[in-house]
């Protein structure tokens, strides 16, 4: 199922759609894609998440870069 659902990223339309509400999605996303790209256990999946983290990193680096900021400052509360 992750796989599965993970693939769906590689859909240009997909895409598409993320792009346009990326400063909403961004937020969801990323602290599950952070965890899975470090603990589980499928290096299919890893390696898909990592394609995935690059993929919203190309379409938004500043954005990334803060909602990451922010996942790192809430951890350390």
């Amino acid at each position: 199922v992750a796989e599965r659902s993970l693939a769906l990223w590689s859909n240009e339309y997909v895409v598409q759609l993320i792009e346009e509400n990326l400063e909403q999605i961004l937020p969801i996303l990323l602290p599950p894609l952070c965890r899975i790209s470090k603990t589980h256990w499928n290096t299919n999946i890893i390696t898909l998440t990592y394609n995935l983290l690059k993929t919203l990193m190309d379409i938004n680096k500043k954005l990334c870069d803060d909602v990451l900021n922010t996942l790192r400052d809430d951890e350390q509360r």
